[in-house]
């Protein structure tokens, strides 16, 4: 039966109330509503009550720090800003981040408990309170050091179902208790008091078969009597006078300790380290000696006999290259032959180490026999197969013009100019492809060249130009068709812990100077393609960002795409090129020895600008830790509006845009490496100050109770969670770096020693041909 209804004088059917399954076309209050939305009275008050809506939202938003902190933050060197991330917790006095309203309460009474026990301590008293002795725990902010409390007492019972709660406060995994390889639990040695009395071992049999972990604490201030090392100039002492810098000195120590304990227990002898897992990897079977061969000179500098002894004892019973197997030519070359040459210098001519690093680049020389001279990306140890990178069989540019500092010096020392003349064709190509634009395959743009070149032709491959990954180390360190394998290359070199270096002008920059200083510049024409270089670096990358004017150096997708067009993405490793325009600008030498030419000062500006931007990467994230890559605003267009809410989202500095996929943070060198040189060359100290802090972070932020530390996911998260590996730069780079910012200016000065790119120090000498 159909339902009952009714016409209305419209025509239109009115449906009875009572039926349930039919609905009205038509009713009385629809009709009121649509004719008082007519009323323009009606429709002004409605967008009156939505801008006063709005008004009170704006008026009510989270307040940012007042003037007064601000200039406080400008006072001591940096411009500080914590951000508004509504999510976390702020201390009201400077803005930092607390992890929790109950620790900050809890941190409340115990500084009130705590206030007659110090009421008596003199005001002088304040600051080097602030500094741990040596050896000891890092002293946080009051509310972390609750924490801290609290998770030294879940520390002293080892239980399963404690173990569960630091794990889950800490956000890592710490499985099964620390055993060695093959399942055995860790040996409890003590070391042979000879070791420690000599640590200078040439004799293989006179090394004890094992050593147990080091304890993680500050090595005795004995150690200075007796160094490991021995430098051209000597040294005269290796302990700050100043104890506050001392202080600082070996807290760095002892948190190389603290991660060579963890690799030493989970790991040792494997090339790489994965700190949650309790567990290592290796490039190739039985490994090349990554880990261990990169961290050699750090622990000579650091003066640490133990870990001396275990790893020397490694090299020269364990290491060997014999293996058939591929690995990257590059970061074979400045990791493990690096590594080896430095140690060889150090060690007062170990011949152990000159043996290994002779035998490592007769295996790699094989790279080099292309129909160019160009090497290949990749070679075989045993010999035989050796290709480039992808379909395309490219080399990157930033890599292959980074092996010349260690392939130099091993012909010095060898008197074999072999080496030599093979890194030097590369250098020669190099020259007549930036010289020659109507050189087929050129595609350079003001001493700013490609990517990517090809072993088989000799010839640029692409146009993209960046300072980034693959193109740093070329100039300090594209074309669409390769954007699908710049992806999928960078992955690889994410799995396997390759630098990922944007910054190809910059990357080669680098050793174009450091090769002109090697050879007591005797090389004139290293300078001079380097000058070249950071011409085009400053005429074709660097930007300012809006509204603070930060400088940043961008990339250039094409050779032909104009600098107003230039992507405003900045990575980490960007950030060694103030250190390095410091270096270019001086040549070693500190600002108090003599004047400097305009040119040399426009460079040390640039480097400080960008060493600047740099530490705020680190100042803008709640973890004080930078992301590995960072955007720049630079207007208000329609992207830049999009970034904008992105970035509010964060609570980050107007600045800098830090997106989720790149918000990782990888332990990197980078910007401590800057911090050293600057104030190496200009003795002030905010330098070290802003290297104390990003320590204190790694600290904070990356240390694990049971030894080692661990990448992190998100800097922008407190707490963040944790990634399962510790590179060998943390070890070889970021804390050698760290020590040497605390340490006396006459340990390993740079008028008289050269860093290759991952920070092993080779001594500069005239050459014999």
């Amino acid at each position: 039966m159909l339902p009952m209804h009714r016409t209305t004088r419209n025509g239109r059917p009115e449906y009875d109330d009572e039926d349930k399954y039919t609905k009205r076309s038509w009713s009385a209050p629809r009709v009121l509503k649509s004719r008082i939305l007519r009323k323009p009275l009606v429709r002004v008050l409605l967008v009156a009550s939505l801008l006063v809506t709005i008004y009170i939202l704006y008026t009510h938003r989270t307040p940012r720090p007042g003037p007064e902190v601000v200039e406080r933050w400008q006072q001591n060197g940096g411009k500080y800003d914590a951000g508004n991330d509504p999510r976390v917790v702020r201390d009201e006095k400077n803005n930092e981040v607390i992890q929790d309203q109950q620790v900050k309460d809890a941190a409340a009474n115990k500084k009130a408990s705590d206030k007659d026990a110090t009421a008596n301590k003199k005001a002088g008293d304040k600051d080097a309170a602030a500094e741990p002795p040596a050896g000891e725990p890092l002293k946080f902010p009051l509310e972390d050091e609750a924490d801290w409390q609290i998770m030294n007492e879940l520390l002293d019972d080892d239980t399963v179902e404690k173990q569960r709660v630091i794990d889950d406060t800490l956000h890592v995994d710490s499985r099964a208790e620390p055993k060695y390889e093959g399942g055995r639990p860790a040996p409890k040695q003590q070391v042979d008091d000879a070791a420690r009395q000599k640590p200078f071992i040439h004799d293989a049999e006179a090394i004890p078969q094992k050593f147990a972990p080091s304890p993680a604490k500050a090595h005795p201030a004995s150690s200075t009597d007796q160094p490991l090392f021995v430098q051209t100039p000597p040294f005269a002492t290796l302990t700050n006078a100043d104890t506050v810098w001392a202080s600082r000195q070996q807290n760095v120590v002892a948190a190389f300790q603290h991660a060579w304990k963890g690799y030493a227990t989970d790991a040792f002898g494997k090339d790489e380290y994965r700190p949650l897992s309790h567990s290592g990897h290796d490039w190739l079977p039985g490994g090349i000696g990554l880990m261990i061969v990169d961290a050699l000179d750090t622990m000579m500098l650091m003066g640490l006999p133990t870990e001396y002894a275990e790893a020397r004892e490694w090299v020269a019973t364990k290491l060997n290259f014999n293996k058939n197997g591929e690995v990257n030519l590059f970061e074979t070359t400045i990791r493990v032959l690096g590594g080896l040459l430095s140690a060889y210098h150090l060690s007062g001519s170990d011949k152990l180490y000159l043996d290994k690093a002779v035998d490592l680049a007769d295996r790699l020389m094989g790279a080099f026999q292309s129909p160019s001279g160009i090497p290949y990306s990749d070679v075989n140890l045993a010999g035989g197969a050796r290709h480039g990178y992808g379909n395309a069989g490219v080399s990157s540019t930033a890599e292959v013009t980074t092996l010349q500092l260690e392939f130099k010096y091993l012909s010095y020392l060898t008197g074999d100019k072999k080496y030599w003349n093979a890194v030097e064709k590369v250098m020669k190509r190099m020259k007549e492809l930036e010289s020659s634009s109507s050189l087929e395959g050129s595609n350079a743009l003001d001493g700013l060249v490609p990517i990517f070149i090809n072993p088989q032709t000799g010839r640029f491959s692409g146009q993209e130009i960046r300072l980034g990954s693959r193109g740093d180390s070329y100039y300090g360190k594209l074309t669409k068709d390769h954007n699908t394998f710049l992806r999928v290359y960078s992955k690889y070199c994410t799995m396997h812990n390759f630098h990922i270096n944007p910054l190809y002008p910059l990357q080669t920059a680098e050793y174009l100077l450091k090769q002109y200083l090697q050879t007591s510049k005797t090389e004139p024409l290293y300078r001079q393609m380097y000058d070249t270089a950071v011409s085009g670096i400053k005429s074709h990358l660097v930007a300012y960002s809006h509204p603070s004017n930060l400088l940043f150096m961008g990339e250039l997708l094409s050779s032909q795409t104009s600098p107003k067009d230039l992507h405003p993405k900045m990575d980490h490793l960007v950030c060694f090129l103030g250190g390095n325009l410091a270096l270019g600008a001086t040549e070693g030498r500190s600002l108090s020895k003599g004047k400097m030419k305009p040119r040399d000062r426009e460079d040390l500006f640039l480097g400080q600008a960008l060493t600047e931007t740099c530490f705020e990467m680190y100042n803008v994230t709640a973890t004080g830790l930078a992301p590995e890559i960072a955007y720049f605003e630079r207007g208000l267009d329609t992207d830049q509006i999009a970034r904008r809410v992105l970035n509010k989202q964060y609570g980050l500095k107007d600045d800098i845009v830090i997106k989720p996929r790149d918000a990782h943070c990888l332990l990197r060198p980078e910007t401590v490496e800057s911090l050293f040189v600057f104030w190496r060359i200009t003795g002030e100290n905010k330098y070290r100050e802003w290297g104390w802090k990003i320590f204190q972070a790694f600290e904070q932020h990356t240390k694990l109770p049971g030894g080692g530390y661990a990448a992190l996911n998100d800097v922008t998260e407190v707490p963040s969670r944790k990634q399962d590996r510790m590179d060998t730069f943390f070890l070889a780079e970021t804390l050698k770096y760290l020590y040497l910012l605390f340490s006396p200016k006459d340990i390993i000065p740079l008028e008289h020693y050269v860093f290759n790119t991952e920070a092993h120090p080779l001594p500069i000498f005239k050459p014999q041909w």
